[in-house]
């Protein structure tokens, strides 16, 4: 069916879940014009003709861009439990979420079957008081894994985030701590994350999860002596307090003052409240040593990060004197190479200009060459024709020319 826009309102466990940014609402809007609302959205009437969206507020935001009036609807009919769980579970498989968001929805779809089931936050409803902790972990893990299609391991990994202290819940957020190591982090109590935050800061999302399941181990050795020393306090103050109503009461009963037996009285005491002190000041160094354990790991992790920082820098310092050094023998090299091509320049223009005298050289001597053949053959045939010397000096001449010519072709090669 069509519904009016108008008539459509949000489910109030909407809140869990984020609005497209303006760019992402945008494309969502352009993708229904061109290829129209491929999904109705999910409906549920309520009072005064009315209808509640249990999926699809995005769409119905992005139709509102568009001008649209009425939108293609599916009518459901569910009652509060079932209408919250179909809306978590259409956001958790259509979206893509951040962990924390994640985990926010898993917790309060977790709240809702514990609901159904006669159970919320550990207190038993009359009808269901056989369910014991374990079998309710069974009961919300496996369906919320069912509705919203993940695995039960997953879905409490994911549902223990929620037992951060919000700081770091903030870092998961803004994608500074990852969901693996908050994970480790939400298995401490609270004042004990306060502690390791007070310490590193954002920097403890810097650790590496075995570095943080590390730190959970020895933090929660601590914490274990520490409520041993607690235990064992109570004890001591409790045998202290009996040796006392002892005392009182043997005191009263006999009316005795014999010294003996009070100096036994008072020893034990005595001895008790030196084991209780002494158990006190064990209790309370174990109660400054998790803010001890978290102030030494962040200043060792600080102190190998500055270390990490300065053989970076030195790696650094080291290229860049080598690129230095390489572009000094480039410029170098650069510097020689100008050199020679001006050189060759120069040797060009020098070869240019003895070339050019070469071959006016070589021009004379073949025209001196053609002269003398001319007179040469001239004379032959005129009144020196057959005389021994003068047939003599031409051919000395010839033998000169000759030679001039083989010198000039062979300086000009």
């Amino acid at each position: 069916m069509r519904v009016p826009l108008d008539a459509l309102q949000d489910h109030p466990e909407n809140r869990l879940f984020r609005d497209l940014t303006e760019e992402e609402l945008q494309a969502l809007a352009a993708d229904i014009q061109e290829n129209g609302l491929i999904h109705p959205i999910v409906i549920r009437a309520v009072e005064d003709g009315r209808y509640e969206i249990l999926s699809g507020h995005q769409r119905v935001r992005a139709a509102k861009c568009l001008g649209w009036s009425e939108i293609e609807a599916n009518v459901v009919e569910v009652d509060d439990n079932r209408a919250a769980r179909m809306l978590i579970s259409a956001n958790i498989k259509t979206r893509t979420l951040s962990p924390m968001e994640l985990a926010r929805a898993i917790r309060r779809e977790r709240e809702l079957i514990e609901e159904l089931h006669g159970e919320r936050r550990g207190r038993p409803r009359t009808e269901n008081v056989g369910h014991n902790v374990q079998d309710l972990i069974g009961i919300w893990s496996k369906s919320v894994a069912e509705e919203i299609g993940m695995s039960e391991k997953q879905v409490r990994r994911l549902d223990k985030l929620n037992e951060l202290i919000p700081e770091l819940k903030e870092l998961v957020d803004k994608g500074k701590l990852s969901s693996t190591a908050a994970e480790q982090l939400a298995y401490l109590d609270s004042d004990e994350q306060q502690a390791l935050y007070r310490a590193f800061g954002e920097a403890i999302g810097e650790q590496r999860v075995v570095e943080i399941k590390a730190l959970r181990a020895e933090i929660e050795s601590l914490r274990k002596a520490r409520e041993e020393a607690e235990a064992a306090r109570q004890q001591a103050f409790l045998a202290l307090e009996a040796e006392r109503r002892k005392l009182e009461d043997w005191k009263r009963q006999t009316q005795s003052t014999d010294e003996k037996t009070m100096a036994e009285f008072r020893k034990r005491i005595a001895d008790l409240e030196a084991e209780l002190s002494r158990l006190q000041a064990e209790r309370e160094a174990l109660e400054v040593g998790i803010e001890s354990l978290a102030e030494r790991k962040a200043q060792e992790f600080l102190t190998q990060k500055q270390a990490d920082l300065n053989e970076k820098l030195k790696k650094i310092s080291e290229k860049n004197r080598a690129l230095n050094e390489e572009n000094r023998r480039l410029s170098e090299e650069n510097e020689r190479l100008a050199q020679r091509l001006v050189h060759f320049e120069h040797s060009e223009l020098e070869r240019a200009r003895y070339r050019n005298q070469f071959e006016q050289q070589m021009a004379q001597a073949l025209a001196e060459w053609e002269k003398v053949v001319v007179a040469a053959r001239e004379l032959w045939e005129g009144p020196l024709e057959g005389d021994p010397k003068f047939l003599h000096a031409v051919r000395f001449y010839v033998e000169r020319l000759k030679a001039k010519l083989h010198e000039l072709e062979k300086s000009g090669s």
